[in-house]
């Protein structure tokens, strides 16, 4: 009951504004998250992307896998020994 029953809709996700109030952003593009999500971890990358902080904007981001790599739900792992992916693989 009260704000507790307040949640952030699908695609976003909650967060703090500097004055410590409960606000929900937008997850980033190529990403999804359900009702009630309550952190940017909580927002999926579309598969071939991984959730990462890219340092030149400053910012969370979904960034495209890395040749050698496939992505899934989020996670990056690594191609079996003796095989390649291309990047973006999932």
């Amino acid at each position: 009951v009260g704000i507790d029953s307040c949640k952030c809709q699908a695609n976003s996700y909650q967060s703090f504004d500097w004055n410590g109030n409960r606000i929900c952003r937008f997850c980033p593009g190529l990403s999804s998250s359900v009702v009630g999500s309550i952190g940017i971890s909580q927002c999926t990358c579309n598969p071939g992307f991984i959730l990462n902080w890219i340092s030149f904007s400053n910012s969370w981001g979904c960034e495209r896998c890395q040749p050698g790599k496939y992505c899934n739900l989020g996670i990056q792992y690594n191609c079996p020994a003796g095989t390649v992916s291309l990047p973006g693989s999932s």
